[in-house]
């Protein structure tokens, strides 16, 4: 990256920025933040501008919904020239939000009127016809008519409660439970009617008023309404369509145009200003740099002052007040794992990129963990399909899914497993679960080297960020680094030549190795002289040291073990299959064994592709992030944002 800074007139700014906004390169930030030189300097003020465009975007949006337009992408290609310019904009836009918001509110007014004639006309339907109404609204002299819902136990109380009056229970529906009841009893037996319901726990129903004494009448009128009604939100709808198809793509140029408006106005609030100037800066590949030199010269027909600086020359950046933002600069064929890399942390620009690295262990683990040729295949075919679909995340997701699939595949081959089962294809290697002497000693092996790669990052780190001191002397410094190997030899001299750790001069040198981290303080105190060199005391700094002695030991070992979960992951696939063929041979006996035996090896092999590869997918990400980044990544990267990309957007 370098820092990027041009003057140019007040007159070409807005030139200036649209060639910006198109480039999509430079990073913006505020350059008096960076350099004392210019904290003097003005800043440009287009807060109305920019509260203006995202008012109207709002509004065009919802005018857009109105219409139905659901999927709204602005287009940074387009340009939409409005008579009047914003102010003409927005008086076009006022226009259209009163036509369509009086449309709407009509077409609610409407929709509200049709669900209550359709909520009437199924009560009527409920009813029946003849003069079951009459009944139900109480118009008879001598009869008291209740409406419930009740369901078949709710109704053998209700002929309980009302087994010593003379009544009626009159079903007004046929299917579905609860149903429908008219209940008819004499008008003095009203209250034993309401003690029935309370006890039987049935609500009445409310009839809408609008059913008459003459419920076949009435359902006539309100089928003749409901048509009416329909008729008229149809047309509206139809007239919305025709207008839609008509204003859509010219209010999608507006939006564009105002989404590309807010941007510019965005951008200029981080440009610096003098009278008849203004200075531009922020951060860009130096790639780049020359590309955007010319552009920018051309565009302003020669009249800017354009510098590059280096990070290290910048202000803000020595005096660690500013990061410079940082761009994972993969092969497309990597940019699936850089998911796994930028969901623990962003890189701090200047250190190791590890992606390369992540992208080789974890395709290795994943295999080693998930070996099986059929399941592979379905993980390809799956992951292939969501890369298809998918944009952006979600497609490098389905990359990597893609990616595990085969690994799963390659390792599948060489342990001869086609779908758990290892009778179809030959073994091109050798099975975990038969050569478990091997493999034991390959996954410390493997352990061993990605945490001696994080060691080496670590102090490669140190050096290039200028902390030399957590280089040496850090836990996965190089003192840290030089005890953890050689504790490997000893334990390498014991098992293969059966030499006593306790003997010989690795021994000593271990311990001159700790010993040698009691240095830190002295060492601090040469390169930075300082007051004090035990600020905290000196037995805390010994306890301090102490402890991270102990950690190193102990943490490298459990560090180092952690890596046999690829064999008993590896043991775990073989063992669930094992279980799965034994169940379906345990039914081959039984009637239609056959058949429950396949479904039973079908859905085996679902839960397991499923489960266990989401496990072991996540054993694989615990690796990478506990074992191997916690050695040397620190974090804390700033993402690098042009403007115009979609990072910004």
């Amino acid at each position: 990256m370098d820092m990027f800074c041009a003057v140019i007139l007040a007159r070409d700014l807005d030139n200036v920025t649209g060639l910006l906004l198109q480039q999509r390169v430079l990073h913006l930030v505020r350059i008096r933040d960076l350099e004392d030189w210019a904290r003097g300097l003005g800043g440009f003020s287009g807060d109305d501008r920019l509260e203006r465009s995202h008012d109207l975007q709002k509004r065009v949006l919802s005018i857009m919904r109105a219409f139905n337009a659901v999927d709204v992408r602005p287009d940074m290609n387009v340009r939409c020239s409005v008579r009047g310019g914003p102010e003409g904009l927005s008086r076009r836009i006022k226009v259209l939000e009163k036509r369509v918001g009086s449309r709407l509110e009509l077409k609610g007014m409407l929709l509200e009127q049709l669900n209550a004639h359709e909520t009437l006309l199924r009560q009527l339907e409920s009813l029946g016809p003849g003069d079951v109404g009459r009944a139900a609204n109480g118009h008879y002299t001598f009869l008291e008519a209740v409406l419930v819902k009740a369901d078949q136990s709710q109704r053998s109380l209700l002929e309980q409660g009302l087994s010593t009056v003379l009544h009626v229970l009159y079903p007004l529906q046929t299917r579905g439970d609860p149903a429908l009841v008219l209940v008819l009893v004499l008008k003095k037996d009203a209250l034993a009617v309401e003690k029935a319901l309370v006890a039987a726990n049935i609500r009445k129903v409310a009839l809408s008023q609008a059913v008459g004494r003459d419920t076949d009448e009435t359902r006539k009128k309100m089928l003749v309404s409901v048509a009416h009604l329909r008729d008229q939100v149809r047309s509206i709808e139809a007239s919305t369509a025709r207008d839609g198809a008509r204003l859509i793509p010219v209010l999608e140029r507006c939006y564009s145009q105002l989404f590309k408006d807010a941007l510019i106005a965005e951008a200029q609030g981080y440009f610096q200003r003098t009278a008849r100037t203004y200075v531009i800066s922020g951060w860009l590949p130096r790639v780049r740099r020359d590309e955007l030199s010319r552009a920018l010269r051309s565009v302003v027909d020669g009249r800017c002052c354009l510098h590059g600086e280096k990070p290290g020359n910048v202000t803000a950046v020595r005096e660690k007040r500013e990061k410079v933002p940082v761009l994972l600069d993969n092969p497309r064929w990597l940019k699936p794992f850089e998911l796994i890399v930028t969901n623990y942390d962003l890189p701090e620009y200047g250190s190791i990129d590890p992606t390369l690295f992540v992208a080789v262990s974890f395709f290795l683990m994943f295999g080693i963990m998930f070996g099986d040729v059929g399941q592979g295949l379905v993980l390809v075919l799956v992951g292939c399909w969501l890369a298809a679909r998918g944009k952006g995340t979600f497609s490098r997701a389905g990359s990597l899914v893609a990616y595990a699939g085969a690994s799963a595949t390659v390792f599948g081959a060489l342990y001869g497993n086609f779908f758990g089962m290892d009778n179809i294809i030959p073994v091109l290697w050798m099975r975990p679960q038969d050569h478990l002497q091997v493999f034991f000693p390959l996954a410390i092996i493997f352990g061993i080297v990605f945490i001696s790669l994080g060691i080496v990052f670590n102090i490669i780190n140190a050096v290039t960020s200028g902390d030399v001191m957590k280089g040496v002397f850090g836990i996965s410094g190089l003192i840290g680094g030089l005890i953890y190997w050689t504790g490997i030899a000893l334990a390498s001299r014991y098992l293969v030549f059966k030499v006593s750790p306790a003997a010989g001069p690795l021994v000593w040198l271990i311990a001159g190795l700790v010993l040698l981290l009691f240095m830190k303080a002295p060492f601090e105190k040469l390169i930075a002289p300082r007051e004090r060199m035990f600020p905290e005391g000196i037995f805390a700094y010994l306890l301090e040291t102490a402890i991270n002695g102990l950690e190193i030991g102990m943490g490298y070992l459990a560090n180092t073990l952690s890596y046999i979960r690829l064999v008993a992951f590896a043991l775990a696939h073989a063992g669930l299959f094992l279980a799965v063929f034994t169940l379906a041979d345990m039914v081959k006996g039984i009637a239609a064994g056959g058949m429950l035996s396949v479904l039973i090896i079908v859905i085996g092999n679902i839960l397991i592709l499923g489960l266990e590869g989401m496990i072991v997918a996540i054993q694989g990400i615990r690796l990478e992030y506990y074992e191997f980044f916690s050695k040397f990544f620190s974090g804390g990267g700033k993402m690098y944002r042009p403007l115009g990309s979609a990072a910004t957007i």
